[in-house]
């Protein structure tokens, strides 16, 4: 009786640290940038993830850190808010520069940061910026083709499956 009330400690704690103890993250992975209003648009780029995940029991997983996306310079600096990991949720990634608040795009990722995709922002003269999910330019990581990049838009309904 005493093992077995021994072992259910054990895993309490486990499950309680793993749950509750952020871990480090950092790894690169190939990406395509595409533009869904215009076919030709299919730029190879390399993203770089660099923080700490949160693994979260009964909501989405969360990321602060960067996600350094190659020849777009803000995204080497840390997020300003956590980024959550669950596909039907997407986060707005935010920077602060001296000046202003600059939102780059709207983030998705699976859990463990699998499947990456950022819709990327215009960036107005104004200091505003506007998205537009049928028309916009995304970046997605793990892939190596449009047609690859467009498969993984289908499940967040960017695309329809038609």
């Amino acid at each position: 009786m005493y093992k077995g009330s021994r072992f259910k400690l054990l895993v309490v704690t486990l499950v309680l640290l793993l749950f509750n103890v952020p871990f480090p993250v950092r790894f690169t992975q190939n990406a395509i940038e595409l533009s869904l209003d215009d076919p030709e648009v299919e730029i190879k780029r390399e993203l770089t993830v660099s923080g700490w995940y949160h693994l979260n029991l009964f909501k989405a997983d969360s990321f602060i850190g960067t996600i350094a996306a190659e020849g777009y310079e803000m995204t080497n600096q840390p997020f300003d808010e956590p980024v959550y990991c669950r596909k039907s949720k997407s986060s707005r990634i935010v920077y602060n520069s001296e000046a202003e608040e600059i939102h780059f795009g709207i983030f998705w990722a699976d859990r463990f940061l699998r499947h990456i995709i950022v819709g990327i922002k215009e960036q107005h003269t104004n200091g505003a910026s506007t998205f537009s999910f049928h028309t916009g330019r995304y970046i997605v990581g793990g892939v190596y083709d449009r047609a690859s990049a467009v498969d993984q838009l289908r499940p967040i309904s960017i695309i329809s499956l038609s």
